[in-house]
């Protein structure tokens, strides 16, 4: 055995670059092809299906969830109290493993939740209360539907073969926008349950 000449080690090298590339292109065309980036989470610190995330900013919150609901859920407030978020659990997610995240203005009978530090809630895209609906539509993909009878706007991922789904393994996703005169005021995103 000789010492490799820089040739040598280049070529050795090459199918671990073309492996790569090839790796890159399908990951940016699948990116391309599902056509739509779904919000999974809020002040890019609370994320979808994440017990680390949800124990890291509220500590273990499963003794405080509601079962009594359809579907268990526990409701924070934001710093001010002038906003709710709602967290819904999916029977067989893990502890602290939230499924759908809902948003909204907060109402007298929720005065007395637990604040979270946040002045506000907001998703990695920059959604958030308060927005007008002419910014909301900037920032949203065009698969998103109208309802033509209320100022709502509803996406829904149900292609088993949408790569954002073959990613999480689950069979649907959807997110819900809500407005009243042209400003949003509530909505909701996360995974459906079966």
């Amino acid at each position: 055995m000789g010492v490799q000449t820089d040739e040598e080690e280049t070529m050795e090298n090459k199918p671990f670059f073309i492996i790569l590339f090839s790796l890159i292109i399908l990951i940016f065309t699948n990116k391309v092809n599902a056509n739509y980036d779904p919000d999974t989470s809020l002040n890019g610190k609370i994320f979808l299906l994440n017990s680390k995330s949800i124990k890291r900013e509220m500590g273990d919150i499963m003794p405080k969830l509601d079962t009594k609901a359809n579907l268990p859920d526990i409701i924070f407030l934001n710093k001010n109290g002038n906003q709710y978020l709602r967290l819904i659990f999916h029977p067989g997610d893990f502890k602290n493993s939230f499924s759908k995240f809902e948003v909204g203005y907060s109402i007298p009978e929720l005065k007395n939740k637990s604040r979270l530090k946040f002045t506000e809630f907001y998703t990695e895209r920059g959604i958030k209360l308060g927005i007008t609906k002419s910014k909301f539509l900037s920032i949203i993909n065009h698969r998103i539907k109208k309802d033509s009878k209320k100022e709502e706007y509803l996406l829904e991922l149900n292609n088993p073969n949408d790569p954002f789904l073959e990613m999480y393994g689950l069979p649907a996703y959807e997110a819900k926008y809500i407005f009243k005169n042209n400003i949003l005021v509530k909505f909701y995103f996360g995974f459906k349950y079966p």
